[in-house]
């Protein structure tokens, strides 16, 4: 029987603390006592990803989140890790639908809709059409209206940096 993690827990409640409090490595170890405690415990093997993640040891943090995500593969919350994991790599069509699977998991995830709308706005994502965004999912039609705009405003500024940037010939 699978053993839930006690929200109650003392300690749980003081490893958020830190991470709230941006005392990263303190949480993690916080963390990483509960997970070898329960390991099980995939909220636990997340918060330890999280904050590997904010200390830039990712490779590690994305074992953490793995492990998580073979606990527990339903997680909007894993899925938003992980699609700001590869935001942060620079995979941005990586991120972009793996945030969007968080989003059609719990549509109101405001962090899940921030991360996506910055991988859409990332300039390997302005030269591609939008249209994996425009199925039916958990992005409102004025978000969306929103991105498009930016994307426009985007490549229009950049269009015209271009040409300033172009050496006229003599």
């Amino acid at each position: 029987m699978r053993k839930k993690p006690n929200p109650q827990n003392p300690d749980r409640k003081r490893a958020y603390k830190l991470f709230r409090e941006v005392s990263f490595d303190n949480a993690r170890r916080l963390f990483s006592i509960m997970a070898q405690r329960n390991a099980r415990d995939h909220e636990a093997w997340l918060m330890q990803g999280l904050c590997l993640q904010k200390l830039g040891q990712l490779d590690k943090a994305r074992a953490c989140m793995e492990r998580a995500f073979s606990l527990n593969p339903r997680s909007a919350k894993i899925l938003n890790a992980f699609g700001f994991d590869w935001l942060e790599k620079g995979w941005i069509d990586r991120a972009i639908k793996t945030l969007m699977q968080a989003l059609k998991r719990k549509e109101d995830y405001s962090s899940a809709h921030d991360h996506l709308i910055k991988a859409l706005l990332q300039p390997a994502a302005t030269s591609r059409p939008l249209t994996h965004v425009t199925q039916p999912c958990a992005i409102h039609q004025i978000q969306l209206n929103c991105i498009v705009s930016l994307r426009s405003r985007w490549n229009k500024a950049t269009s015209s940096m271009r040409h300033k940037q172009r050496p006229k010939r003599p």
